[in-house]
């Protein structure tokens, strides 16, 4: 076996090894909304017997719907609940898969374009990236996407020259896939579009490539989005706001400095740029793949400002760029060996440390205040719940997903809802998550003369009729 192959294994093994990290955790870590809410889905197509993945819905809690994401993650951990049963490390390990893979395309893009060197640097940067490693193996369809969307480009860099009508075929639907898992990654089309354009010399030859392509990968999500889940009512223009806020720049600058690049890599991507020169073909195709995934967090706005793992795609093509560069100052001189290896160890401190940092982020309150409603309850009753964060409704599906009861979701303070559902016999138990101070006294009297306060934290309060 070559040593490029040995030290290729030795990255993936170690890659591998980070996202294993407390692989059968319960839902309670960073963003665990977002694993749970694909745990529910999975519940849900598990325990019905009804994989029909056109027709997702959450376990648990019949007046929510999933957003427009085509499950494809959840649709495999539920087939898969059949072998090895309902548990966490099940999803997880499906990302697991999905991220490993990435990093192998990292490889093998960059071996495409560059050198050997350069292609073991950047996929060993892709294995030890904060986002890549923590979110690339939570349950959530990020790695899924992001494989398919990076399998489209790697299509193109290998088949283009040789047969353009399977290089066309084979990245169109590859992106068709990754969009259906998540419909931001259409941006992929920009990186995509620009290949093309330097390959063909005229705009006029790309007219048709482009257009396939775009047709292809595009209809599907879009169809399937606005069939679903009749996105075109449910949009919020509010994301225009944000983009005037410096506070939206100054997150996203920080959470990359951070929780996606960690600070050495992140301070290396922005030295890589120093060194880009855009009349080279691949420089200009990199930074078109940088500046695709950059326009998700404006695209999404508040939903980036939310959630740190919209940046996650970013990694891609940021690992090739650093990779790059430092092959060129370091690692391309042999009297540099050793001070190579030096910087790369404390590059590799400097990540690690924020990747673990990542994985020792928990919140356990949500997941208490559901083992608290199981409990109290049989498996037939109802429970309503509400939680307020900072004064606003915040639906988070942890707590639904280990109370594993049909929950009621009340909006905190609407009178007539709330009266409803406390009239319906079914109803034994009430939780009140996180901020419930801001519910109206009046309120919490009704709730009282009914229900026994039985558990009371400084995030939930438990009552038992």
């Amino acid at each position: 076996m070559k040593k490029e192959n040995k030290i290729l294994i030795l990255i993936l093994v170690l890659g591998l090894s980070l996202r294993l990290i407390d692989i059968n955790e319960h839902y309670v870590g960073h963003h665990n909304w977002k694993e749970s809410e694909s745990g529910l889905i999975a519940r849900y197509f598990y325990e019905n017997h009804n994989y029909n993945i056109f027709y997702p819905h959450f376990d648990d809690v019949p007046t929510e719907e999933p957003n427009y994401a085509f499950q494809i993650g959840p649709w495999l951990a539920a087939l898969l609940y059949n072998v090895f049963g309902v548990k966490e490390w099940v999803g997880r390990s499906i990302s697991i898969i999905f991220s490993i893979g990435c990093i192998y395309l990292t490889y093998l893009i960059s071996k495409k374009w560059f050198n050997e060197r350069i292609a073991l640097l950047s996929s060993y940067l892709m294995a030890i990236m904060p986002a890549q490693a923590f979110f690339g193996r939570n349950f959530q369809p990020e790695s899924i996407s992001l494989f398919f969307a990076m399998l489209s480009i790697y299509f193109l860099i290998k088949n283009y020259d040789k047969n353009k009508r399977k290089a066309i075929l084979l990245s169109s639907t590859s992106l068709m896939i990754g969009a259906l898992a998540k419909i931001v990654m259409l941006t992929t089309l920009l990186p995509i579009f620009v290949f093309i354009l330097i390959k063909e010399k005229k705009v006029i030859k790309t007219i048709f490539p482009v257009f396939l392509i775009s047709v292809i990968s595009i209809t599907p999500a879009l169809s399937y989005m606005i069939w679903k889940y009749d996105t075109a009512t449910k949009y919020n223009p509010e994301w225009r706001k944000y983009l005037l806020m410096p506070s939206f720049y100054f997150e996203h600058v920080k959470r990359a400095g951070s929780e996606i690049l960690g600070p050495a890599i992140a301070l290396l991507f922005l030295l890589s740029l120093l060194d880009l020169k855009l009349r080279k073909e691949k420089d200009l195709i990199l930074i078109s793949w940088v500046i695709a995934y950059i326009l998700i967090i404006f695209i999404t706005g508040r939903g980036a400002l939310a959630n740190s793992y919209y940046l996650f795609p970013v990694c891609a093509p940021i690992s090739i760029l650093v990779s790059k560069t430092l092959n060129k100052f370091l690692f391309s001189h042999k009297e540099n060996k050793y001070i190579s290896l030096l910087f790369l160890m404390i590059i590799t401190l400097f990540t690690l440390k924020f990747t673990i940092y990542l994985f020792m982020m928990k919140d356990m309150a949500l997941y208490e205040g559901g083992i608290a409603i199981n409990r109290i309850t049989e498996p037939n009753d109802l429970w309503i719940f509400s939680q307020i964060e900072k004064g606003r409704d915040f639906f988070v599906p942890t707590v639904v997903y280990y109370a594993d009861r049909e929950a009621l979701y009340w909006h905190h303070n609407n009178e007539e809802e709330l009266r409803e559902f406390l009239n319906n016999s079914q109803v034994k138990a009430v939780l009140l998550l996180r901020d419930y101070s801001y519910i109206k006294p009046e309120l919490m009297i009704l709730i009282m003369n009914e229900y026994q306060l039985i558990n009371e934290t400084k995030d939930f309060l438990v009552f038992k009729k």
